[in-house]
């Protein structure tokens, strides 16, 4: 894997496709290859709502992309101090066999010059030091980029958000910062009212509203749960 990781909070994602468009200007790319992939999952009907479920889709970064290996010029590579696997464009002859070779449809074709282009998480901005272009304008920041031992304080973050909403703590106005850092410490057992590990075990069994009301009017809520 890379040394770094991009990170989708899906349920903050509301399909924009502005991750696609702003990859396509940095890669100066038009229709037809999508190095990043917005898909939609759904409708769902929850709780009698219909809902939509967007996944993030890019490169993976494979600790052994099999894309490297299928490719007979060299041109696919994986970078050695980084871990970002990249295509050079000088070395690709438009075979595809790293299309064929990739489960997940990474490597993208680019009909206008005949060769393959691919997520390599923007590398031109990683080497001076900003954030890949689809993250920077992701209008609900549901896209998060950094190093893996950072992403943990993320999902950290987004739970002690739902559990502030959904009022274990007594919050009734969504989305207070405050109550957003009271929750945050308290599973970091920093309050006085128990370790991490239990604040996070009494956590297990959150507070659905969907699945509730189902249940007051009368049906078991597992369908809300599929």
């Amino acid at each position: 894997m890379s040394d770094y990781y991009l990170f989708q909070d899906s349920e903050k994602c509301i399909g924009c496709h502005s991750c696609e468009v702003a990859c396509k200007v940095n890669k100066n790319l038009t229709q037809g290859p999508r190095p990043c992939r917005v898909i939609g999952v759904g409708p769902r009907s929850v709780g009698g709502v219909p809902r939509t479920a967007y996944v993030f889709m890019s490169c993976f970064h494979c600790e052994n992309p099999w894309c490297v290996a299928a490719c007979p010029t060299g041109a696919m590579q994986k970078r050695e101090k980084d871990g970002i696997v990249f295509v050079d464009p000088d070395l690709c002859v438009g075979c595809k066999a790293c299309i064929a070779s990739c489960p997940w449809s990474a490597p993208q074709w680019n009909p206008e010059t005949g060769k393959v282009v691919k997520c390599d998480y923007c590398m031109d901005r990683i080497d001076q030091g900003l954030k890949p272009a689809c993250v920077t304008v992701c209008t609900t920041q549901c896209l998060h980029f950094g190093k893996p031992d950072e992403m943990p304080n993320i999902r950290q973050e987004r739970h002690a958000r739902k559990v502030a909403v959904l009022g274990n703590i007594g919050v009734t106005i969504p989305g207070g910062e405050a109550d957003v850092e009271k929750e945050i410490l308290r599973l970091n057992g920093q309050n006085g009212e128990g370790s991490c590990e239990q604040n996070m075990a009494e956590d297990s069994q959150p507070y659905f509203p969907f699945v509730e009301q189902e249940k007051e009017q009368g049906g078991n809520g597992k369908k809300n749960l599929s």
